[in-house]
């Protein structure tokens, strides 16, 4: 093919993608809509609101540099123009197989069903059983929307175990098990945790892909995309990264009189939510396309082992999000009584639940539900109030290395008083021991049974 064809190809695909896909992620710019989720995102936000200090280096102790408000921080990948691209035949060998990995990422996180799942139609077997949500439900527009459960810290936190000089002990602990992950195994880990039956198998093409995508999130496939602040790819600024994380609402740990009303979150459910998710939350289905909207509930939800189990979380998420129609119409309290009367809904587990903060009971959070993980010895709390509130005496139970006072005689010591810290069991890899698309998981016995008090 000559070049001057080439370019001919090139410029009919980008015109037709900058019709069909104007205002969509991977498009460019501002976008306004999300294929497979449906969450908007606001151009806005990819323009600092405050000035930003950052280390230039990642010496704590080094020299800083500030951006003023209104700098923009992010761009979008342009997907689509790459799609283009690949399609006239504008790249080739590695090169080609590079770039076209990206673009298999992107689809794997918008067409979750479709590529990865049971109408898979490429050849290759399902890594998932059953119903499936889209991977961008949660992580809107692939990954690029601030508040919406975003890639852009997950490179630059985890970063790539093939490439570290140390591959054990680097990238992240995983909290609640206490084994180091990098981008791959969280990609791995968010797949189990909150999907369907079934995993993204580490070094399969489909994980490549994913990692693709996620490093393009951060890096951008083009100049000038991705993370246009070079300080903020580095990791002792992650915390930084606008929008990188959803905070639960200060008053969760701040104000000892703020919980949720479980009865409250019903009306409100239904009055807010309902409509799209469905009076019993399992979303709505298609055997050809899969969720055309995300169940809240049931075996296509994220499970009890996932964050959005643990009701602040899932608030925050709601309340700035939620309802499509009028994202953050709710208040702080109408989010958790609707995030609390979401866990009450049923869902799936997953069997290393059990053990998480087996190695450091005092450091689960406040508000994880006592039917996941392992409870502290002498804890003086109920199961209720660990679900719905309050939590800050939970939290400064939890916190507390000598006397508790400020729950007097009727809590006693704090929990480091009667619990241990012990080095995690689980080995820095993990193996879920998952083989095959059965939905069954055969490896717990490579976890020691949880420690004797």
């Amino acid at each position: 093919m000559t070049i001057m064809v080439r370019m001919l190809l090139l410029g009919i695909a980008l015109a037709g993608a900058s019709v069909a896909n104007a205002g969509k992620p991977g498009a460019g710019g501002g976008t306004t809509t999300s294929p497979g989720g449906h969450i908007v995102a606001n151009p806005n936000d990819y323009y600092l609101q405050a000035n930003l200090t950052l280390f230039t280096t990642e010496d704590v102790n080094g020299a800083t540099r500030t951006y003023p408000a209104g700098t923009q921080w992010y761009q979008v990948p342009n997907v689509e123009k790459l799609r283009a691209e690949l399609a006239a035949g504008i790249y080739s060998g590695a090169d080609r197989a590079a770039k076209a990995k990206v673009v298999e990422g992107y689809d794997i996180m918008n067409k979750t069903y479709e590529k990865i799942g049971m109408a898979r139609t490429d050849g290759k077997p399902p890594l998932f059983k059953g119903k499936l949500m889209n991977c961008s439900t949660c992580h809107a527009q692939a990954g690029t929307v601030p508040n919406a459960w975003p890639f852009t810290r997950t490179y630059s936190l985890f970063g790539d175990r093939a490439l570290q000089t140390d591959p054990v002990h680097e990238g992240e602990v995983y909290a609640p098990l206490g084994y180091w992950r990098d981008t791959t195994t969280v990609n791995r880990d968010c797949g189990i945790n909150c999907a369907g039956q079934g995993h993204i198998p580490v070094g399969s093409d489909e994980m490549l892909a994913l990692n693709s995508w996620v490093r393009a999130v951060t890096d951008g496939i083009y100049s000038g995309e991705g993370i246009l602040l070079p300080e903020l790819k580095l990791k002792v600024n992650n915390t930084k990264i606008p929008g990188a994380r959803n905070p639960v609402f200060s008053r969760v740990l701040g104000d000892a009189t703020f919980k949720a009303n479980v009865a409250g979150g019903k009306l409100s459910y239904d009055r807010a939510c309902a409509s799209c998710h469905g009076r019993d939350g399992l979303g709505k289905w298609s055997d050809r396309d899969g969720y055309t909207v995300p169940p809240v509930a049931g075996p296509g939800s994220h499970t009890k082992a996932g964050g959005p189990y643990m009701a602040p979380v899932l608030a925050a998420f709601i309340q700035r999000q939620m309802p499509l129609s009028r994202p953050g119409s709710l208040s702080e309290q109408d989010a958790l009584n609707i995030a609390t009367y979401l866990t009450d809904l049923p869902r799936d587990s997953r069997w290393w639940e059990a053990y998480y903060y087996d190695h450091n009971p005092c450091g689960r959070p406040a508000y994880l539900p006592l039917d996941v993980g392992v409870v502290p010895s002498g804890f003086p709390f109920t199961a209720a109030q660990v679900k719905y509130g309050p939590w800050k005496p939970i939290n400064d139970w939890l916190k507390s290395t000598g006397p508790y006072a400020p729950g007097g005689s009727a809590y006693g010591q704090g929990c480091a008083a009667s619990n241990y810290r012990l080095d995690p069991k689980l080995p820095e890899d993990f193996d879920y021991g998952f083989h095959d698309v059965t939905g069954t998981f055969t490896n717990p016995g490579v976890y020691a049974q949880p420690q004797a008090r």
